[in-house]
């Protein structure tokens, strides 16, 4: 009896080192590695069309997040790259479009050129997006570049699958996070999204890019405010797209806050890591929003949708 268990013990021992020694050389890519923000917010004041409306929120979910990024990249001890690029007030000279920072898809795409290049296979690239969604199509509704007239909405539409395709293009992880109407556009239909594809290009994109990949560990996700419906800002004061303010809640920022917060108690980790089904869950949970119509409700909801799929994305580790 003491010689079989002693054979036992030593079968054990040696597989538990085969297994330690794969742990210890796996290549953990969320425990280091660069990390890129890009925060877009626009309030559209210096827009002339009557059709598009002003949003006092998108601003601050822009400048909010980019704070908010920073000190959780600082808790990981990763290196953070922040670009915050905002249309706020009234301007529309040319002197204000070619600041880098203005939202116009030119400087955006410049933007995610430049970490195209800069970033590798290790690293971690978010972009966040607060502003106008196209009704039906999901099309981003940009900053535009004219100085005189009412500019043409065709000519400030970002599809969906052109942004999409550009972040694919970057090396690593990416996550977008877009707090717009009809945002669900921008997440592939299946049975744990409430998305609904009103256009063939979408769809053409996702097969592109997701067709037999369903196990492969995920390098590109989404996570939007809304499915196939509006999303709302926060009527206070001080205004957050609901999405957003529920987001950063998540990320242990919080409101009212001090005017610079020095480290965050994080709300939405799971087993000392944030992932993008942590956030997920706990956004559906806190947001100040029903997140389905009801007769007891004023008629305004909005469900929040991310990629679906066996394997969730670790953006964190604690």
């Amino acid at each position: 009896m003491m010689k079989h268990l002693s054979t036992f013990s030593i079968l054990l021992f040696a597989l538990l080192l085969v297994f330690l020694s794969c742990e210890l050389t796996y290549e953990d890519t969320t425990s280091f590695g660069d990390v890129y923000v890009v925060s877009v917010g626009i309030d559209y004041a210096n827009n002339s069309d009557p059709e598009i409306k002003t949003l006092k929120g998108t601003i601050n979910d822009a400048t909010e997040q980019q704070k908010a990024w920073k000190l959780v990249a600082d808790q990981a001890n990763r290196e953070f790259y922040g670009y915050l690029m905002t249309q706020e007030g009234e301007s529309r000279t040319a002197a204000t479009f070619v600041q880098t920072t203005y939202p116009s898809w030119t400087n955006i795409e410049s933007t995610l050129d430049g970490i195209a290049d800069a970033a590798s296979e290790n690293d971690l690239t978010i972009f966040t997006y607060s502003g106008h969604g196209l009704d039906k199509k999901g099309d981003l509704v940009l900053a535009h570049t004219v100085t005189t007239g009412t500019p043409s909405l065709e000519d400030i539409l970002l599809a969906p699958e052109v942004l999409l395709e550009k972040m694919a293009g970057i090396p690593g992880r990416k996550l977008l996070l877009i707090d717009s109407c009809y945002s669900g556009i921008f997440v592939e239909e299946g049975e744990s999204s409430l998305s609904t594809h009103y256009s063939k290009r979408i769809d053409q994109w996702f097969t592109k890019y997701f067709d037999d990949m369903e196990y492969a560990p995920p390098t590109l996700m989404v996570l939007t405010a809304s499915a196939a419906h509006d999303s709302y800002e926060a009527d206070e004061e001080h205004s957050h797209g609901f999405f957003t303010k529920a987001l950063l809640s998540g990320l242990g920022w919080t409101h009212p806050h001090t005017p610079e917060h020095t480290s965050l108690d994080i709300q939405a980790l799971s087993n000392n890591r944030l992932t993008v089904d942590s956030i997920y869950s706990y956004i559906k949970k806190k947001q100040e929003i029903k997140t389905r119509w009801s007769l007891f409700s004023d008629g305004k909801f909005q469900h929040p949708t991310a990629t679906g799929g066996p394997m969730d994305m670790v953006l964190f580790r604690f």
